[in-house]
C-alpha cells in the first residue's frame, strides 16, 4: 500500500528523471557534440518534437487536447525554453560550461522564491537553510570568475534571468490548468504531448528564423545557432528521434506529473541532483574511452557541492513534510494558498456558516463526530462555526466539502431522529425502480407512543423516537434505509435477501425497554409490508403497506 501511495505521490517520478532520464539525455547530447558535426540546438528541437509525437501516439485522441493547445501556459512554456537557451549561451560567454551547468542547477533557488511570491506557498527553516547554501555556491562561482566588475554584474544579471526563466517553467508544470485536470494515464500523456508539440514548434520556428538572420548577417553571438544545412542531417534526425521517443517523452511525462503533485520547488530541487549521476555516468564511460573524463577544478567543485547540498536539504524538507500524506494515500494541494482558492465574498461565507450550523445541529453540536464523518479536521470546522467573514481564510475546496455534505445530509435527514426524510425516500425508491432492483418496504407505526408523550412530556417522546431510530440503524439489512415519514411513522427499505422476513427482528428491536430519566418506557409497533415486484411506484406501495399496517394494529 505504501509503495503504491509513494508512486502516486510524484516523488518517484522526480527521482526517475534525476537518476535515469536526465543523465542518459545529457550523455546522449555529449555523444552528438563529440562524435558528429551536428548542431546541438537542432538536435534539441528535434528530440522535443519526437517526444511529442511519441507521447501523442501512445495517448491517442481524447479529452483535453484542444484545451491544452489553447491554454496560455502551454505557449509560455515553449517561449520560456527559448529564453532559457539564450541566457545560458550568454552565461557561458563568461564562465566555463561546467560552471554554467552549476549555475543552472541553482535555478531551484528562484523556483522556491517564485513559489513563495506567486503561489503563496509557505516555507520553513530548512528550505531557508537550503536556499542560503545554494546562494553561497552561486557566490563562489561568480566571485572566483576572472572578470571585470562590469562583466560580473552582467553575469549576475544573466544568472538571475535564467533562474527566473527556468523557475517559471517549473511553475508552469504545477499550475497548468489542463495538466491539473488530467487524471488518467492517457490524459496525462496527451496533455504533456501537446505541450511538447507546441514547445518544439516554437523552438523550431525560432531556430529557423535565427538561421535566416545568420545567413545574411555576421553576428558573433549567432555562432552557436544552426545554419539551414544543419536541418538536413538524416543521422541527426534518427538519433534525435530515438532520444525523444525513449528518453525525453518519459522524462517530460514524469516532469509534468511531479510538477502538479509535489510542486515546482521540490521538483526543481530534486532535478538539480541529476548532475551527480551525469558526472558518475561520464566517469564510467570515460574508462572505456567513450567520452572525455570530466574535469572540475577545486573552486567549481566546492561551489557545485554547496549547490547540490542546498538542493538536497530543500528536497528532504519537502519529502518529510509530504510523508504523512503519502502514508494516508493523499496528495497535498500545492496551490491551496492561492487567493483564488479562498472564499472571497461574504455571501458565500454566510452560506457556509448556515450549512455548518445546520450540520452541528444535526449532530447535536458534536463537532468531533461530524469531523469523523466529513473527514475534516475538527479545528477547521470549529473555526467556521466561531469566526466571522474576514477573520480567517476559508479554502474553497473546504467550503465545497462542507456545503456538499450539508446538502446531502441536512436536506435529506430528519433533524430529531437522524433518519432520512420522505423526500429522500422518494429519491431512493425512484432510483431502485429505474434500476429495476427489487426491494421490500416495511411501514411502521409505533404503538403506546402517545401515552408516553402525555405522561412524561415531549422530551421523553423525542428521546424515544431518536432511540428507536438509533436501534433500527443497528440492523444490518436496513441500517442505511431508515426513513421517518410522519410523527411516529417510519419506513424501512430492504434491498438484499428479500426472501428473508425482518418482521420479528424489527418488533424485537423496537420492544426493548428504553430508559429515560429513571423511567422505563416501552413501545411496540405495527407493520405493513409490500414488495416492489408487485408495483411500479412508491405511492401505491406505501398506500397498501399503510392499509396492511392498520390491519396489523387492529389485530394487536
Amino acid at each position: 500500500m505504501f509503495s503504491n501511495n509513494l508512486l502516486k505521490s510524484g516523488w518517484v517520478h522526480a527521482l526517475f528523471i534525476a537518476i535515469i532520464a536526465y543523465p542518459l539525455g545529457a550523455v546522449s547530447q555529449k555523444f552528438v557534440v563529440s562524435y558528429t558535426d551536428s548542431n546541438i540546438l537542432v538536435y534539441t528541437a528535434l528530440f522535443m518534437l519526437s517526444s511529442a509525437i511519441g507521447l501523442l501516439f501512445v495517448a491517442g485522441p481524447g479529452e483535453l487536447a484542444n484545451q491544452t493547445v489553447k491554454r496560455y501556459e502551454t505557449w509560455i512554456y515553449g517561449f520560456l525554453q527559448i529564453f532559457s537557451l539564450i541566457f545560458f549561451l550568454l552565461i557561458i560567454q563568461y564562465v566555463s560550461a561546467t560552471e554554467g551547468a552549476a549555475l543552472g542547477i541553482g535555478s531551484s533557488l528562484f523556483t522556491l522564491l517564485l513559489s513563495i511570491l506567486f503561489l503563496n506557498q509557505k516555507t520553513n527553516k530548512y528550505e531557508i537553510l537550503g536556499s542560503l547554501i545554494i546562494l553561497s555556491g552561486l557566490y563562489i562561482i561568480i566571485s572566483s570568475a576572472d572578470l571585470s566588475v562590469e562583466s560580473k554584474a552582467l553575469l549576475v544579471l544573466f544568472v538571475i534571468l535564467r533562474g527566473v526563466t527556468q523557475g517559471t517553467q517549473k511553475i508552469v508544470t504545477e499550475v497548468h490548468k489542463t495538466n491539473r485536470k488530467a487524471i488518467s494515464f492517457k490524459s496525462q500523456l496527451r496533455v504533456t504531448g501537446f505541450i511538447m508539440a507546441v514547445a518544439s514548434f516554437v523552438f523550431l520556428t525560432f531556430l529557423l528564423s535565427v538561421s535566416f538572420i545568420k545567413s545574411s548577417n555576421n553576428i558573433s553571438f549567432l555562432k552557436y545557432f544552426p545554419n539551414f544545412s544543419d536541418f538536413s542531417d538524416f543521422n541527426l534526425f534518427l538519433i534525435a528521434g530515438l532520444h525523444g521517443l525513449f528518453i525525453v517523452s518519459i522524462a517530460k511525462y514524469c516532469e509534468f506529473y511531479a510538477g502538479k503533485t509535489i510542486g515546482a520547488k521540490y521538483l526543481s530541487s530534486i532535478l538539480s541532483l541529476h548532475i551527480i549521476f551525469v558526472y558518475s555516468l561520464e566517469l564510467i564511460l570515460a574508462n572505456f574511452d567513450l567520452v572525455k573524463e570530466p574535469i572540475i577544478n577545486m573552486a567549481s567543485g566546492c561551489a557545485l557541492a554547496l549547490i547540490l547540498l542546498g538542493n538536497f536539504v530543500i528536497s528532504m524538507a519537502g519529502f518529510i513534510k509530504d510523508f504523512h500524506f503519502i502514508k494516508k494515500g493523499e496528495k497535498q494541494d500545492t496551490l491551496a494558498n492561492l487567493d483564488g482558492n479562498f472564499i472571497d465574498n461574504e455571501k458565500d461565507f454566510n452560506l457556509l456558516k448556515l450549512n455548518m450550523s445546520n450540520l452541528l445541529s444535526l449532530y447535536d453540536h458534536n463537532s468531533k463526530a461530524l469531523s469523523k464523518d466529513i473527514k475534516i479536521d475538527r479545528i477547521k470546522l470549529d473555526n467556521i462555526a466561531n469566526y466571522d467573514y474576514g477573520d480567517l481564510k476559508i479554502e474553497t475546496i473546504l467550503a465545497k466539502t462542507v456545503n456538499d455534505f450539508a446538502s446531502q445530509h441536512v436536506s435529506t435527514k430528519d433533524k430529531l431522529t437522524k433518519a432520512y426524510n420522505r423526500y429522500y425516500l422518494d429519491h431512493k425508491a425512484d432510483s431502485l425502480f429505474k434500476l429495476r432492483q427489487g426491494f421490500k418496504l416495511y411501514y411502521l407505526d409505533l404503538n403506546k407512543f402517545k401515552p408516553i408523550n402525555d405522561r412524561y412530556g415531549h422530551d421523553a417522546g423525542d428521546y424515544v423516537l431518536a432511540e428507536t431510530v438509533s436501534r433500527l440503524h443497528e440492523l444490518d439489512a436496513v441500517k442505511d434505509h431508515v426513513f421517518r415519514v410522519g410523527g411516529d411513522e417510519f419506513v424501512l427499505v430492504q434491498t438484499e435477501h428479500l426472501d428473508k422476513d425482518l418482521t420479528n427482528i424489527i418488533i424485537e428491536t423496537i420492544e426493548q425497554p428504553i430508559s429515560f430519566e429513571g423511567n422505563i418506557l416501552k413501545i411496540s409497533t405495527s407493520i405493513g409490508i409490500t414488495t416492489s415486484k408487485e408495483y411500479d411506484n412508491l405511492d401505491d406501495m406505501i398506500k397498501n403497506a399503510d392499509s396492511l399496517m392498520f390491519k396489523d394494529k387492529n389485530y394487536r
